[in-house]
């Protein structure tokens, strides 16, 4: 819409055919699979570098996962909250509260 709502009609009206095609494809082609699974009994399966939903972590794998994703942006986030209270002073006059940054930051860090 930053060009204009006639822009942005045109826009989806162009683009309305070959979306169609593709989910028209994309939904044929799961057909497909799922018809000639059923009828070989064999599934094909075609890499695409994601892991199985059946993979299993261990338990250090979880963990160095966990921390990556979790802890380390969590503590990142308390200790740059941290140094901005010391830089703002004591008198707490200019510093914001941040109350969702902190609430994010400790969810991050409890639940899973």
């Amino acid at each position: 819409l930053e060009y204009g709502p006639p822009t942005a009609v045109v826009r989806v009206l162009l683009g309305l055919p070959l979306s169609t095609c593709y989910h028209m494809f994309m939904n044929k082609n799961m057909a497909m699979a799922v018809a000639e699974s059923s009828a070989t009994g064999k599934a094909t399966y075609k890499k695409t570098g994601r892991p199985t939903a059946n993979t299993h972590y261990s338990f250090k794998d979880s963990y160095l996962l966990y921390r990556t994703t979790h802890f380390r942006p969590a503590l990142t986030c308390y200790i740059i909250y941290f140094a901005y209270q010391l830089l703002v002073g004591t008198g707490k006059s200019g510093a914001l509260p941040m109350y969702f940054v902190m609430a994010t930051a400790t969810v991050w860090l409890v639940a899973p």
